[in-house]
């Protein structure tokens, strides 16, 4: 892994690999994606669709108004069901501000929503099954 401190950067490198034969055979050029941040927001109501709560959750937060909110999954839990939703990162950055977040006549807390890397084979942490070692 090559990393790069800018565009410029990555386009000599880019331009070096296409132009030594030796060098395209052995190397691949991948541009990293980033991804958006996630939030959780406690205690959804049940009766909601994904489609018909993303519009009501943008309607009724001024800060998400403009933003691209995605639902990524549902967490059921005995106390209520937990949306995990992304955001792009500026809406992320306003709406962790309040902490709280409007969704019809209730003000609903979220937090941000880190899961960490756990690897389902040997049940350690910061790997994934496929890169165990085990």
């Amino acid at each position: 892994m090559i990393e790069c401190r800018n565009d410029e950067e990555i386009s000599k490198l880019l331009e070096e690999i296409e132009s030594n034969e030796a060098l395209q055979d052995d190397l691949e050029f991948h541009h990293p994606v980033k991804k958006n941040p996630k939030i959780i927001i406690y205690r959804f109501e049940e009766d909601l669709d994904p489609d018909a709560a993303l519009k009501l959750i943008k309607d009724q937060n001024e800060e998400l108004r403009e933003s691209e909110v995605k639902h990524e999954y549902l967490m059921k839990t005995p106390r209520g069901d937990n949306w995990i939703i992304s955001l792009d990162p500026k809406s992320f950055r306003k709406i962790m501000e309040t902490g709280k977040i409007n969704i019809g006549w209730y003000r609903i807390n979220l937090r941000e929503y880190i899961r960490p890397r756990q690897c389902f084979q040997c049940f350690k942490f910061d790997h994934v099954a496929k890169k165990c070692l085990k």
